[in-house]
């Protein structure tokens, strides 16, 4: 059984910036999900516990944090047009905020560079693929949920005046590995799921232990 894929492929604007997606696409991804549930709970929660430690040593700018909100939000995005059949809003949305996208992507890979000594480029590419990973696996874990909160955030794009006015009001799932060095990134939102109920039943056994 294969894992979860990233959702990356997909025509392109003009050469750059992040790709459009095909409606091929989302047929093969929805036959794809099914059978992942069982796996998706121990490796997403694997994935939660240890990313703190894997990227937030220290705080980050103000405009370094909105280029890797802007990142994870897509992200969601992209997993949400595959397997909550959202294609055309999420078209809409690249073509929308292509500049934008752009601009930011090229931050977070200048942030990348200047805060790694070697492998900068790798990393920039795996924080992208690892938040690919975390949306499929959050889909595949609570599908209603997650495409019920990426129907919000398409909403949200949608009704926002400019790309970063929404990065700033989203929630996102997994925002606790980058600390904001100064108290305005520490009120941008981040979105806390329920815990499973497998977790919380072992955590009660754990107490009573």
């Amino acid at each position: 059984m294969g894992g979860p894929r990233r959702a990356s492929t997909g025509r392109r604007l003009h050469g750059a910036g992040p790709a459009l997606l095909s409606a091929a696409r989302d047929d093969e991804e929805g036959a794809h999900g099914m059978g992942t549930k069982h796996a998706a709970a121990a490796i997403l929660a694997a994935w939660l516990c240890g990313a703190t430690s894997a990227w937030g040593a220290s705080c980050v700018d103000y405009d370094d944090l909105l280029a890797l909100r802007t990142a994870a939000i897509q992200q969601q995005l992209m997993v949400a047009a595959l397997t909550c059949h959202e294609i055309p809003r999420y078209n809409r949305f690249v073509v929308s905020h292509q500049s934008e996208l752009i601009e930011s992507d090229g931050r977070l890979k200048d942030y990348f560079v200047r805060r790694s000594a070697w492998h900068r480029e790798a990393k920039y590419h795996l924080y992208k693929t690892e938040l690919a990973n975390a949306a499929s696996l959050r889909s595949a874990l609570r599908a209603g949920l997650f495409c019920a909160q990426s129907a919000d955030a398409f909403d949200r794009a949608e009704a926002a005046s400019s790309l970063a006015a929404f990065v700033t009001t989203q929630p996102i799932a997994v925002g606790g590995r980058f600390r904001a060095c100064g108290e305005a990134g520490r009120a941008l939102p981040t979105l806390v799921e329920p815990t499973p109920l497998h977790h919380r039943s072992r955590h009660r056994s754990g107490r009573a232990a």
